[in-house]
Order: structure tokens, then C-alpha cells, then sequence
């Protein structure tokens, strides 16, 4: 029997892994103190609000797609033994290879001088005393956590407890429109629990409870999907649904950066900032969903490309990106023009690597969890 494939879901969660890269990107040109590894001397709140913009639907729209997969494939043979290697495995490996180094950069961005030098002397002892070393009033020191990967342990974690309560989980919901309502209700609660303008940030090693609540949510929302896998919309009615979540996403990211910067007087409570932002989320998601279903569910050779190399490139541009800034916030030059060049380069370095080095080889299929 031929196994049905969702292309679109497949293009979609690709561009899920790759609008990382602007995400990061963005980190070094906004306003907003985001405690990032430097913060360029050019920068605007116009950035604030597409960083905002896309952080209120990208991990959401992720794990909807996760969520979805995994209703469809665990009932296959060997699922934890494939969800070790395909998540678990990679995290571990890329830790080690990229995280570690990247939080030694991070601590030797506080000795900007002598890092810009190459005072090799200074820099080994200093990264060595401080590598461990507690954040202070004058240095911000982020805690232990997995980085950029930190999604990985969160899917690993929903792979590990969706086996034991699959049964429980499969109970039917009789309409679309309840499980919206449930789910919406779901995460706006937990966004107000926050207590916070803006979603928790992964700052652990272990699952911390706020996002395993709100981005379980969206998990057990596609596992749901998968039995509504039929349910549609037409393209008129998609195209508006994305475009009313388009519109409603960048309003409610102006109002909160607004509300942190005040630069045009608005100053909303959290909780409606909250209401705001899940009703954003939430129409952004489902107007991207059936947007793809109706206009990418079939197969196109090239973007099949970007999906195979999505999840290298997610995982290997974070270094490429701090070099990148790095190098640029010593160049008088505006953010208008750094951060495009900061976007473009990352991608295409990031994805020559995956071509030249990675494609079909050892990596790819330690990734892929063919081995």
C-alpha cells in the first residue's frame, strides 16, 4: 500500500528550521536588550517587531508539525528506537561540537579588546576562569542550557511520554472547531501563568514546566490535526485566514515592542498582550497550514532540496552567525544593510557546507537516523 505524503508539512517545517536563521540574525540590531553576544552599534525597533513577529508563530507552527508526524508514524515499528537516533543522538553530538564552543565565544565577547587582538595568553586563561563563572551585575552569563537545540530535548521528551499514553491521548474529539477552542484555551493559559510579555525562554537543561505546558499544546493540537487530516479550506478562505494572521501577528508585535520601548505611548497589560498574541499564533498557524495544503502539496524537486538540508543548516548557522556579527560591529555600516548580508551569507554558507560536506555522506545519514 502507498504511504500518503504531506509535502506541504514537509516544506513547512523546513521553513520553520530555516527562518531561524533571520530569527538569530536579528539579535544583534534590535533595540530590546536581548542579552545577545554583542549588540551592533546600528540598530532600530523595526527589528524588535519582526523578531517579535516571528517568534510568535515559528516553534508553535514546528510543533503542530511535530505533533502531526508523530501521530502518523508511532504506531511503526521501532519509533523510540528511531526518535533516539533521529533527536536525542544529534543533540548530544552537536552540544558537544557547536554549543560548547559557542558559550566559550559568548564569554570571551566580554573582552572585546583582547579578543579583536588574538591575545591568545589572555583570552585561554580568561575563557578557562570564566567559563563556569555565574553572571554578575556588569556581565550577563547565561545559565547552562542546550542552545539553539534546546527544541530537540522538548521533542525527545514528547516522543517519550506519547508511547506510554498514546491510548489516552487518542481520545476523539468530535469537532475541529472544539479542538481549536481547547487548544486556544489551552496556551493562553499557560501564557498567562508566565506572567511575562513574551514566551519563557529555554534556559534549562531540563524541560522547564511554562513551555513544556504551552508548546505541548501545539504538539498534542497536530497530533489531534492528524485525525481531521482531511479537513480543509478553500484557497480564497486560506489566503485570508493568512493575511488576517499576517496582519493581526504584526500589529500585536508592534504593540509589544511598544509596550518595552515606548516609542509611540502604548502601554497594553500583559494579559491582553497575551490574548493578543495567542490569537496571532494561532490564526498564523492555521492560515499557514492551509495556505501550503492548497498551493505546495506536491512534490518540487528543488524545494525537496531545502528540506533535506533544513535540519544541518538550522543546526550549524548559529556559529556562522556570531562570526558574522562579530566581524560587521566593527564596520560603520547600517543594519538595513548588516543584517540581510548577516541573513543571506549565514544561509548560503551554511547550506554550501551541507552540499559539499554533509550531503549523502556519514552526517547526513547520522541525521537522517539511517545507520
Amino acid at each position: 500500500m502507498n504511504k500518503v505524503r504531506y509535502h506541504y508539512f514537509d516544506y513547512l517545517r523546513a521553513i520553520a528550521m530555516l527562518l531561524g536563521i533571520p530569527l538569530h540574525a536579528c539579535l544583534a540590531y534590535g533595540q530590546i536588550e536581548y542579552h545577545w553576544v554583542l549588540k551592533d552599534p546600528s540598530h532600530s525597533y523595526l527589528i524588535d517587531i519582526g523578531l517579535d513577529f516571528l517568534r510568535l508563530f515559528r516553534m508553535p507552527l514546528f510543533f503542530v508539525i511535530s505533533g502531526f508526524f508523530t501521530a502518523l508514524t508511532i504506531d511503526s515499528g521501532l519509533f523510540l528506537q528511531k526518535r533516539t537516533r533521529r533527536l536525542l543522538y544529534p543533540l548530544l553530538v552537536f552540544f558537544i561540537l557547536l554549543i560548547v564552543p559557542l558559550k566559550m565565544a559568548w564569554v570571551l565577547m566580554e573582552v572585546p579588546d583582547k579578543l579583536y587582538a588574538l591575545d591568545f595568553p589572555f583570552l585561554i586563561q580568561y575563557g578557562m576562569e570564566n567559563f563556569f563563572a555565574p553572571a554578575t551585575e556588569e556581565k550577563f552569563r547565561h545559565p547552562p542550557n542546550w542552545g539553539h537545540l534546546w527544541f530537540l530535548m522538548y521533542l525527545y521528551v514528547f516522543s517519550l511520554i506519547s508511547v506510554p499514553l498514546r491510548n489516552l491521548i487518542n481520545f476523539k474529539i468530535p469537532r475541529y472547531s472544539l479542538l481549536i477552542l481547547i487548544c486556544f484555551s489551552a496556551s493562553f493559559l499557560s501564557l498567562f501563568l508566565m506572567k511575562s510579555h513574551w514566551v519563557d525562554q529555554p534556559f534549562k537543561m531540563y524541560p522547564m514546566i511554562s513551555l513544556f505546558t504551552y508548546y505541548g499544546t501545539f504538539f498534542f493540537f497536530g497530533w489531534k490535526l492528524f485525525n481531521f487530516k482531511e479537513h480543509s479550506l478553500s484557497k480564497t478562505a486560506s489566503l485570508a485566514l493568512l493575511a488576517a494572521g499576517v496582519g493581526f501577528a504584526t500589529l500585536r508585535a508592534y504593540l509589544e515592542v511598544d509596550t518595552h520601548l515606548g516609542f509611540a505611548g502604548h502601554n497594553l497589560p500583559i494579559w491582553i498582550l497575551n490574548l493578543m498574541g495567542g490569537l496571532a499564533t494561532w490564526t498564523m498557524v492555521l492560515g499557514t497550514i492551509y495556505s501550503f495544503k492548497n498551493y505546495f502539496n506536491k512534490p518540487n524537486k528543488s524545494i525537496s532540496y531545502f528540506v533535506d538540508a533544513s535540519y544541518f543548516v538550522y543546526l550549524i548557522h548559529l556559529p556562522i552567525i556570531i562570526v558574522l556579527h562579530i566581524i560587521f560591529n566593527r564596520i560603520d555600516m547600517n543594519w538595513m544593510i548588516k543584517f540581510p548580508l548577516v541573513t543571506i551569507t549565514s544561509l548560503i554558507g551554511s547550506t554550501l557546507i551541507f552540499h559539499f560536506v554533509v550531503k549523502e555522506k556519514m552526517i547526513d545519514r547520522f541525521l537522517k537516523g539511517n545507520y
